[in-house]
C-alpha cells in the first residue's frame, strides 16, 4: 500500500500529497548548523542580532 492511499480526504484538501519530514540538527556554535539549513531549505534562519553578528 502506498502512503498517498492511507492519507485521509481532509488532510489531502488541507496540505496535499507532500509529506511532512521533520529533521533536526544538533552541533557546537559556529559550526555551520544554519549554512547547512540554509543549503538545504533555501531560507535564513538566523533572525537575532547576536547571531547574524557571526
Amino acid at each position: 500500500m502506498h502512503w498517498r492511499e492511507t492519507l485521509p480526504d481532509w488532510y489531502i484538501k488541507k496540505y496535499g500529497y507532500q509529506p511532512c519530514i521533520n529533521i533536526g540538527t544538533a552541533g557546537h556554535v559556529d559550526h555551520g548548523k544554519t549554512s547547512l539549513i540554509q543549503a538545504l531549505t533555501g531560507s535564513w534562519t538566523s533572525v537575532h542580532s547576536q547571531e547574524l553578528k557571526r
